[in-house]
């Protein structure tokens, strides 16, 4: 890793740093409305919400400091989500998204060129006909299973597991239309967020949507 690389890395731990204070502060305001989580789980809420705008953020300008960043968002996710609430089809989603950050950080980092870094491409129609079918022939057989664990709207639940599977293997390998996963999830799962009452990480999921467009834009202008 170079030393602007290393710089950077500080400049990103910095806007960190100021976003998690940003976080801390609302949460710490918010604790008694009953808008958020409180206690220990609402400040691994925050660390997620700080690590995801800026792990989405860095993803779209290509910064490989995303992986890292996104280690650490997936690991208090699953937390949150597997100890702290027990949504345990959100934690298996981000189970399988912790170890695919080390997956894309190794992708990412072992490209071929001057700046070793993979460049984006399209999925070919074909690869985006198997992950349709994909999502199409397993939504309905994991909304059974999520039901049977007690899940509360399980075909929704397992609709965004799965588009968001996709996303994530079309992103670690720097495919265009990963952001358009990512755009269909994150509009299924921020109204999904709200009416469970977790407001804090609905609002990062907006955050997501937005993100996603921009995302978008930035990597087709490496294409054209």
């Amino acid at each position: 890793m170079t030393s602007r690389e290393f710089a950077r890395g500080f400049a990103v731990l910095g806007a960190a740093l100021a976003l998690l204070g940003v976080g801390l502060t609302w949460q710490a305001r918010a604790a008694g409305t009953g808008v958020v989580i409180s206690g220990f789980w609402g400040w691994v809420e925050v660390v997620g919400f700080v690590t995801g705008i800026l792990g989405v953020w860095l993803m779209a300008r290509q910064n490989l400091w995303t992986w890292p960043i996104g280690v650490l968002n997936t690991a208090a996710y699953s937390a949150l989500l597997f100890v702290g609430i027990k949504h345990f089809a959100n934690g298996a989603l981000y189970l399988f998204f912790l170890g695919c950050q080390f997956w894309g950080w190794w992708n990412w980092s072992r490209g071929v060129g001057e700046d070793r870094a993979i460049q984006v491409t399209r999925a070919s129609g074909f690869e985006l006909a198997v992950y349709g079918f994909g999502v199409a022939a397993l939504t309905y057989p994991v909304a059974l299973l999520l039901r049977t664990l007690g899940g509360q709207v399980p075909v929704w639940d397992a609709l965004t597991f799965l588009i968001s599977v996709a996303a994530q293997l079309m992103t670690n390998r720097k495919q265009l239309q990963s952001w358009v996963g990512w755009g269909l999830a994150n509009a299924i799962s921020v109204p999904l967020f709200v009416s469970r009452e977790y407001r804090l990480t609905a609002v990062l999921y907006a955050v997501f949507l937005v993100q996603s467009l921009l995302g978008w834009v930035a990597w087709r202008r490496d294409l054209d």
